[in-house]
């Protein structure tokens, strides 16, 4: 049976091992490059200057990354070598049509939902842990105001570049396109929408919120049967939040506080967003939620039979 399912081969657990893996080889390197520099350091130049600490700043911003990414690209390569998944019908056909794009309006009820929910956990947190909550917020920014110059700009456009394409491309890859279809080949197509959903909402610390995201872009890959409309769907909503993002940094306005966050104002702007927004996500799972006859996109681009796994073997996560 796992020689006609690849996604009964692919083992999940195995991108914890690879991640593990990569940091004992970057603390290894890291170890290495730090003996050379202090070697360097004790018989060279002394006149020397450090490296610049913006650079090196942006730097590891580039390579963190790269590393990030880099390993969650890596795994998924690996896995769909190892199972023989297909490239073409993992990704669909996009033909671009009315109703296809109609569907990416669904951005803008279901970006209202995560900011809403998002408001309300950290009303929560502000509350339980406020030293959590003002670390948080100080490490927030996504962008750094245009008047620090060329480091901004080059800084600003490595984000968006992540965020805007490299994110939408790599994550629906991972939990749409093998994560979901993986967890629905070893249970059924609604478990793995659930699953998958709640490990994406979880992994980006917005549970609520962003499981939703996560159901609807699942939803949206099984209705559609193409991987294009989810990354669309989710490039057009990170697009959203680096605008507001880049708009909020370069305003006249502060950063939000812990006190600012305490206040009865936020969780009333974050039930009104919930408020707003709900009505129309439910509609829209309640009317594409999965039906008896669905097939996993992957199986439908390939007029292949719905398959279950026969064996214990066969579903070992």
């Amino acid at each position: 049976m796992s020689q006609e399912n690849p996604f009964l081969i692919i083992k999940i657990r195995t991108l914890i091992l690879w991640f593990l893996l990569s940091i004992l080889i970057i603390f290894v390197l890291s170890t290495i490059v730090g003996i050379i520099w202090g070697v360097t350091s004790l018989f060279g130049n002394p006149d020397s200057q450090p490296l610049n600490l913006e650079v090196s700043q942006l730097l590891s911003n580039i390579l963190l990354n790269l590393w990030l990414y880099g390993v969650i690209a890596g795994w998924c390569f690996f896995q769909m070598r190892r199972s023989r998944l297909q490239m073409k019908p993992l990704i669909g056909s996009f033909r671009g049509t009315r109703e296809q794009w109609r569907l990416l309006f669904l951005v803008f009820p279901t970006l209202l939902f995560s900011i809403g929910s998002g408001q309300l956990l950290f009303y929560m947190l502000a509350l339980i842990a406020p030293d959590s909550v003002k670390n948080i917020l100080q490490n927030s920014n996504l962008f750094l105001h245009s008047s620090e110059g060329f480091y901004a700009f080059a800084y600003n456009f490595i984000n968006a570049v992540v965020l805007i394409i490299v994110a939408p491309i790599i994550e629906e890859f991972l939990f749409r396109g093998i994560i979901f279809q993986r967890f629905a080949a070893r249970w059924q197509i609604g478990t793995g929408i659930i699953l998958s959903s709640l490990l994406f909402g979880i992994l980006h610390l917005n549970p609520i919120g962003l499981s939703v995201f996560g159901a609807i872009a699942a939803l949206l890959y099984l209705r559609t049967n193409t991987l294009i409309v989810p990354i669309l769907f989710h490039a057009i909503n990170n697009l959203i939040v680096a605008i507001i993002s880049w708009a909020t940094i370069n305003s006249a306005n502060t950063p939000p506080t812990v006190t600012e966050m305490q206040n009865t104002q936020t969780l009333i702007t974050g039930l009104l967003f919930i408020v707003v927004s709900a009505p129309i996500l439910i509609w829209y799972i309640q009317k594409n939620w999965v039906r008896k006859e669905d097939l996993l996109p992957y199986n439908n681009n390939l007029k292949l039979p719905a398959l279950s796994p026969e064996s214990s073997e066969d579903v070992q996560a």
